[in-house]
Parts: C-alpha cells; structure tokens; sequence
C-alpha cells in the first residue's frame, strides 16, 4: 500500500509546512513520533502535535496499532544523544557534540582542515558504536587514506562512495533511505566537497540553483527526521560581494567583497542546521571555528573558540 500524503489529512495549513519543513511528508513517517519529539522537531507546540498525532492516528492503516503517548526517559535521551566530534572547540560551539536530526556544514578556504575534522567525527561515531556512510566528491580524501585514519577502528563500519555529478548525488539520495533501512544502525552521512559538484555543473543559472538547492533542503529535512541521523557537508568559501545588510551588491555600488561559503543557505533547514567557518593560523595547526549561523538563528555563548589539530601526513 502506497504512504498516504500528510497534504490528504485535514491538517491546518501552519502546522502542514512545518511538518514538511521538518521533513515529515508521509502518515507512515510519523508512526514512531511522539507530542514530545514532533515538538522538538517543528516548534510547534506540544498540544498542537498531540492534536496532530489524534487525528493521524484515526487514518492508520491498522486498526490495531496503539501509538505511543509518551517516550520513556532513556528512549528520550537516545534520541537526543551527543557524539563528540573529536574536537573539543567544535564541541564546545555545538553544545557538547553533534546530535541526531541535525545538519552541520564546514566552510573553508582550501587547504584548512575541513578533511581532519570530518575525520575526527568519523571516528567518533564509529568508536561510540555508529555506522557511518562517507560521500566524496572531487578526492579530497582518498580510500587509502581514510582507511589510515581509521586504522584502529572496525572500518567495515564505513561505507565510502565517490560521486561525479549532482545528478549521482540525487540518485544516491533518492535511494539512500533503503539503504538505511537495511544499516539501521548508520548515525552519521558525511558529504565532503558538496560545493564542488555544483561548481563543476554545466552553468547554472540562479534560478536552476536555487531550485537545486531547495530539492536538498527537502532531502535533507526529511533523512535527518525519519532516520534520526546527522548530517555533515564541507564547502569551499567564495567571495560574494554584499551591502552592509548582507543583500547581494556589486562593487560599483559601493558592495565589498566578503567571504561566504559557497553554497547558499537555501539548501540547509533552518531549524535544524549549523553553519561553521574553520580560519586557520598561517603554516600551523591552530585557529579559530566561528558560528556563522545556528538553527534558528539561536546564540551560543561562544560564537567562535580556537582550536588546535594534530595532522597526519597523509591528511594534509
């Protein structure tokens, strides 16, 4: 029997978008939710996803399923466990880890350590037990070198794949949810060098950009919200010339060029997402990961914290 659409139940039209902001589309996606959780998820309030829940509940296909009323303590906090990134300035930015149905993106100019860090929390998550899937995109971190890394870890845990083209990366996304019904153990899907695949894209115009980035954003939201995994993506950094309220200009209106990472923000969802710039020292392994930009716009007390990394030759 085909999942049957949100957009088909009586829902009232603010709490349908956020629904699928959150990246829940299906009846079927919602089968494991609680008020609690559909709280966390969508901002909604938990009364409102109580009500939510009643009246999904009444379109279930099996009259004898009894939905949850509530999460048990430890079914909560298993939920909302932190993974350390193996890097404690990146800890310390994100809260105390990297959590599940959150989406982290690492922006920098080439040559600084976005490949280490992501290797960092590779490694974190397959020492606390995780599967993780590493997508390459233009071998920024080669088999051989990540297997190094890895070496004292169970590296079976680790499925790597190298994709060419964004239209490798739609197939593989379109099919990635099978995948991980089959590895239901898979907490951690890194995308190295995403920006890379649209730079070598034929030309895009903005337009085909945007809608690009918007499919993504779709993907992503609901991946991290079915699958209860977290995301990370690496981009390069590019000069974008703004006006002082950060709308695009050009120099001849007075714009200045500022550094940005190369993808919009479109293709990340808000309430779920963080932005971070790695600026290292020059020739050294210290530096500074700065917040651009957090889920929901929220403000850590440490907007950005100095960090210091020991690298391996062959990371380098």
């Amino acid at each position: 029997m085909a999942a049957r659409s949100l957009a088909s139940l009586n829902l009232r039209p603010p709490s349908l978008v956020a629904l699928h902001e959150a990246g829940y589309q299906t009846i079927q996606d919602l089968q494991n939710a609680t008020a609690e959780s559909l709280a966390q998820d969508t901002n909604l309030t938990i009364p409102v996803c109580g009500d939510i829940l009643n009246l999904i509940n009444k379109h279930r296909p099996s009259a004898h399923f009894v939905p949850p009323l509530s999460q048990s303590v430890s079914t909560l906090a298993e939920s909302s466990k932190r993974v350390s990134t193996g890097c404690a300035a990146l800890d310390s930015l994100l809260g105390g880890g990297l959590m599940p149905n959150i989406i982290l993106e690492i922006s920098g100019l080439p040559g600084c350590p976005k490949e280490l860090l992501v290797c960092q929390m590779t490694k974190s998550y397959i020492l606390s037990g995780s599967e993780v899937v590493y997508v390459d995109t233009s071998n920024a971190l080669i088999p051989e070198s990540l297997q190094t890394y890895l070496s004292d870890t169970p590296v079976e845990n680790v499925s790597y794949l190298h994709i060419n083209t964004l239209e490798q990366l739609f197939m593989f996304l379109h099919n990635i949810s099978e995948f991980l019904n089959r590895h239901p153990k898979t907490d951690l899907l890194v995308l190295d060098s995403l920006s890379a695949l649209f730079q070598r894209a034929s030309p895009l115009s903005p337009a085909n950009c945007l809608h690009l980035e918007e499919r993504l954003r779709n993907i992503f939201s609901q991946i991290t919200t079915v699958h209860r995994l977290a995301i990370v993506t690496t981009s390069t950094l590019a000069t974008k010339v703004l006006n002082e309220d950060g709308s695009a200009s050009s120099f001849s209106l007075g714009g200045r060029g500022v550094l940005t990472p190369a993808l919009g923000s479109t293709y990340l969802p808000a309430n779920k997402s963080w932005r971070i710039s790695v600026v290292p020292k020059t020739q050294g392994q210290d530096g500074v990961l700065r917040v651009l930009s957090s889920p929901n716009g929220k403000r850590r007390s440490l907007p950005l914290a100095p960090y210091t990394l020991v690298f391996l030759s062959n990371l380098r």
